[in-house]
C-alpha cells in the first residue's frame, strides 16, 4: 500500500506543469510633473529584470496623459539582471492637470505576463510674464536710485 502511494505521488509531480513566476521592478511608482505650455520635459523609468530568463517589455499609456507624453521605445527585450530606463518626454500644448499611468508589462514565452503601472501626474501651466515684469520694475527702480545718488554727490 505504501509502494502504491509514493508510485502515486510520483506520477502526480510529473504530471503537474512547472509554472513560471515573474518577477517585475519598475521605479518609481509614482511622479508629479511641472512644466510651462512651451517647455518639453524628459523623465525616465528604472525597468529591472531580475528573472533568469529574457523578458519582453510592452508600454502603454492609459489615461489623458496619452495626451502629453511620449514614450521613445515602447517594446523590447531585457537579458536576465539587465536594468533599463524607460525615456519618455513631457509637451503640454494646453494648461491643465493630466493623469493617468505608464504600464509596464513583462512577458515571457511561457506563463501570464506581469504588469506594473506608474501613476504620473502633469500639471501643465502657462508662461508668466509676472516675472519679467518684476524684473523691468526692479531694474528701472536700480537706475533711478543710482542717478539720484549721483545726482546728490554732483550737487554737493
Amino acid at each position: 500500500m505504501k509502494m502504491l502511494f509514493a508510485v502515486f505521488i510520483v506520477v502526480s509531480l510529473l504530471m503537474i506543469q512547472s509554472t513560471l513566476a515573474l518577477t517585475a521592478y519598475l521605479r518609481p511608482p509614482k511622479m508629479t510633473i511641472r512644466l510651462n505650455t512651451s517647455d518639453t520635459i524628459e523623465r525616465s523609468l528604472e525597468i529591472k529584470n531580475f528573472n533568469n530568463i529574457t523578458i519582453g517589455i510592452g508600454t502603454r499609456i492609459v489615461g489623458n496623459l496619452s495626451e502629453v507624453v511620449r514614450i521613445e521605445e515602447s517594446s523590447f527585450y531585457l537579458e536576465p539582471n539587465e536594468t533599463r530606463t524607460l525615456d519618455f518626454k513631457t509637451k503640454a500644448n494646453d494648461p491643465g492637470v493630466y493623469v493617468g499611468e505608464i504600464q509596464v508589462t513583462y512577458s515571457a514565452n511561457s506563463g501570464l505576463p506581469v504588469t506594473l503601472p506608474a501613476e504620473i501626474i502633469v500639471v501643465a501651466t502657462e508662461k508668466s510674464t509676472q516675472n519679467y515684469n518684476n524684473i523691468f520694475i526692479l531694474i528701472v527702480t536700480l537706475i533711478v536710485v543710482v542717478a539720484a545718488i549721483i545726482f546728490m554727490k554732483r550737487g554737493r
